[in-house]
């Protein structure tokens, strides 16, 4: 993170990726730690903090005045490009399936009452606009984006609600792919019925890691590779956006 100009850098494999804060060249800098830098534009805050393996910026909108879209450019590097995946997520990536990318987890935003406010992103370019809608909402709204930067494919961090949501989803789905499976055995043969039992089996474990996460009183995080294979890990409560 280089605090004089407002512009957070990361290196993996060999690849640099950096990008800008929004409004971080006409903003007041302030160093909170040495990992956490505070950049004050007025009627929001951009606030970095930098861990192992990414970045996360919370923007703190202070009224119902502030700016209601802030960009983040990025300086893409040679190759690559800057997009939406279509579930919530953008990425800077060279190749879908092998190559690096820097995945930046789906938005959210929070206001003051701990109300979950609608976020999204969009792309101008190099620019990843996140746009936050305030309305009705009660000031200070935070919004956090994270930036991730992994060579094996991306991990979605979920929060209370979302954990217990995915323990009940995946459990259906694991049903329903055991039916598929105990369907195809009888009329097709074994075999035909073993992809859909594997399917069970990967649900069944990840629904049944989010109930135990959830009982503990944390949340889930779903580790993809590009590849699509997936496992998970545990966050504990007031970690990440685990509230």
């Amino acid at each position: 993170m280089d605090t004089a100009t407002g512009k957070v850098h990361l290196e993996r494999n060999g690849v640099h990726l950096s990008y800008s804060l929004p409004g971080a060249g006409n903003a007041r800098k302030r160093s909170i730690s040495a990992d956490t830098s505070e950049f004050d534009a007025g009627s929001y805050q951009a606030v970095t903090q930098t861990g192992q393996d990414g970045v996360r910026t919370a923007v703190v909108i202070n009224n119902a005045a502030s700016p209601t879209s802030y960009r983040f450019h990025f300086d893409v590097p040679s190759g690559y490009t800057l997009k939406l995946t279509g579930d919530g997520h953008a990425a800077v990536i060279d190749n879908p399936k092998t190559g690096d990318a820097a995945v930046i987890m789906p938005p959210w935003a929070d206001d003051a009452t701990g109300k979950r406010v609608p976020s999204s992103y969009s792309v101008d370019g190099h620019d990843l606009i996140l746009n936050v809608s305030t309305q009705g909402a009660v000031f200070p709204v935070v919004a956090d984006p994270q930036v991730d930067w992994h060579w094996w494919g991306y991990s979605d961090s979920m929060d209370r609600w979302e954990t217990n949501q995915f323990a009940y989803a995946a459990g259906d789905v694991a049903a329903g792919f055991a039916t598929c499976g105990a369907a195809l055995a009888i009329f097709l043969g074994p075999m035909a019925g073993l992809a859909c039992a594997v399917e069970s089996s990967s649900y069944w474990v990840m629904g049944n890691d989010a109930g135990l996460y959830y009982s503990d009183g944390n949340c889930m995080r779903l580790n993809m590779t590009w590849s699509s294979v997936w496992w998970s890990d545990e966050i504990w409560y007031g970690d990440g956006n685990c509230w």
